[in-house]
């Protein structure tokens, strides 16, 4: 096998696994959720994988750990993350930040999201988004 072809064939097998990991956010229903306090963790370990930064995936890392020993993220969610992370740490980090990207957009707002934003303050006479413009 020439070196051409075999770079053309670590290309499709590297887009196919790419596409696997991405179905299992996808697939059948959606994005594993990620309670809201939680949710930071998904920005910060996107920045650490965009900037390819070993000490900020580490950092994440034990942050993913200790909030799945404290109980906080669910199991899909500690898979979802923790196979992202792995895929950091093997230098799959183009895969892993598409994959965490994948999961940060796929989140659905809350109740409480939605409550927050329907008592945000628009202005300084006190209106709300809920009660609109006309007075």
């Amino acid at each position: 096998m020439a070196t051409g072809e075999r770079t053309g064939t670590l290309a499709l097998v590297a887009a196919v696994l790419a596409a696997c990991l991405l179905s299992l956010f996808t697939g059948c229903g959606s994005a594993p959720q990620v309670d809201g306090q939680d949710r930071q963790i998904l920005v910060s370990l996107a920045t650490a994988i965009s900037a390819r930064n070993p000490d900020w995936l580490a950092a994440n890392e034990r942050l993913v750990e200790q909030r799945k020993a404290q109980g906080q993220l669910s199991d899909p969610a500690y898979r979802a993350l923790t196979q992202i992370i792995t895929q950091a740490r093997a230098g799959q980090w183009s895969e892993a930040e598409t994959a965490i990207l994948a999961l940060r957009d796929g989140q659905e707002p809350s109740a409480e999201d939605r409550q927050s934003t329907t008592e945000r303050r628009l202005d300084h006479v006190g209106r709300t988004l809920g009660e609109g413009r006309g007075r």
